[in-house]
């Protein structure tokens, strides 16, 4: 079997020599830290194959390490997937936590782990995560397909009326203007509920407008809020934000033409 390069994080300092112990007689490399922050410092020096969470620690910086950790694969050509594994089944369960879908703790181990567990969960981490990602890939390259804005359909909807064509573009216009950032400051904050029904909010918006490709995203982000997945919200706020700037010289085009 493959030796590992572990990073193991957990606040009781006599557990985590422990497990680093076995770890290392098992002829794995540790890297054991005790704390989120040094943790995250960790990232940027040494290249790990796991991480292991012995102890629980607050929700929202646990969110934040793991989407960082992903920011860097994601800047690292064809770097693998690290699973992020908890080292008992009671530690990592904070409320609404479901193991395995929601973006942090992927599997949870029994407390007591040896080699052969650990590479089981490290498998059954991964096991689901190319189908998914190829659904979410063809998700993404079915969008492209998708009309950016679609302005005859718009004006059919609202009869044709100049004034109240003006009205809704000036309108979605500067509550957008608000939303993005609020959404941005809402992941930023890891307030998933204040991110969901922001994008919920543009998303109607966007169907009124009938910009159909903005609308997916902020369908895609809606949804990905809702599963408090960090590295989605993420790339679908991105992607919204650039589907509205894309937007927003085509409705003061079309306002301009009716006024």
């Amino acid at each position: 079997m493959n030796k590992l390069r572990i990073l193991l994080v957990d606040a009781d300092a006599d557990r985590l020599e422990r497990v680093s112990v076995s770890l290392e007689e098992a002829e794995h490399t540790v890297l054991p830290v005790t704390s989120l922050e040094e943790a995250e410092e960790a990232l940027f020096v040494r290249k790990i194959d796991v991480a292991i969470f012995g102890s629980p620690f607050d929700r929202v910086e646990m969110e934040i390490f793991v989407e960082r950790l992903r920011g860097i694969e994601n800047t690292q050509k064809n770097a693998p997937r690290t699973p992020v594994l908890a080292a008992d089944e009671s530690i990592p369960v904070f409320p609404g936590w479901t193991s395995g879908t929601d973006g942090v703790i992927d599997v949870h181990l029994t407390a007591e782990f040896n080699s052969e567990i650990l590479y089981a969960a490290m498998a059954a981490a991964n096991g689901t995560r190319p189908a998914m990602a190829a659904r979410e890939n063809a998700q993404e390259a079915g969008a492209k397909d998708l009309p950016l804005f679609e302005p005859e359909k718009f004006r059919q909807q609202v009869a044709y009326d100049a004034e109240l064509t003006v009205e809704i573009i000036q309108l979605f216009l500067e509550e957008q203007s608000v939303e993005i950032p609020e959404m941005l400051q809402a992941l930023d904050e890891g307030e998933f509920q204040r991110l969901s029904d922001v994008a919920h909010t543009i998303k109607g918006s966007l169907s009124s407008l009938h910009a159909t490709l903005a609308r997916y995203h902020a369908q895609a982000l809606e949804s990905a809020a809702k599963n408090r997945d960090g590295a989605g919200c993420r790339a679908n706020l991105q992607a919204l934000a650039d589907d509205l700037g894309a937007l927003e010289p085509l409705l003061l085009k079309l306002r301009d033409e009716v006024q």
